[in-house]
């Protein structure tokens, strides 16, 4: 009994990503403590989004500190805070990141398509030879 019940204790709901209760995806808090530093809250999320999000605003020479977390494990969002210099903004850091994200999947999808298409041509040839 105690091995079943643990093992669906921690597993989410299948729905637990879809946006059912109306609540907002982003939201956006101003550090109080620290200069042009913010923390963004992202919902539904989890760590494949925060650490890609990290390492490519780590890459932007105007931020100071970026760091994520996660709440809670039963909480399914990420929060994401980034400190820049006078030079830039989070929010800019955030866009710029987000813009390099979706180039890097759109690379990442040609290259498939590209070596998948020279596999099926190989194939190909090979029932022919």
């Amino acid at each position: 009994f105690f091995f079943a019940a643990s093992c669906t204790m921690n597993k989410p709901a299948p729905d637990w990503n879809l946006d059912i209760d109306g609540e907002e995806k982003l939201t956006m808090t101003q550090d109080t403590k620290v200069e042009n530093a913010v923390s963004f809250r992202i919902n539904k999320e989890d760590h494949t989004l925060g650490n890609f999000l990290r390492s490519k605003i780590e890459e932007n020479e105007e931020v100071l500190f970026v760091g994520y977390k996660i709440p809670h494990p039963l909480t399914h969002a990420i929060e994401l805070k980034v400190h820049c210099t006078n030079q830039s903004t989070p929010v800019k850091a955030l866009h710029e990141a987000l813009d390099g994200l979706l180039d890097d999947i759109a690379k990442i999808e040609r290259q498939f398509k590209s070596q998948l298409e020279q596999s099926r041509q190989m194939d190909d040839g090979a029932r022919f030879a």
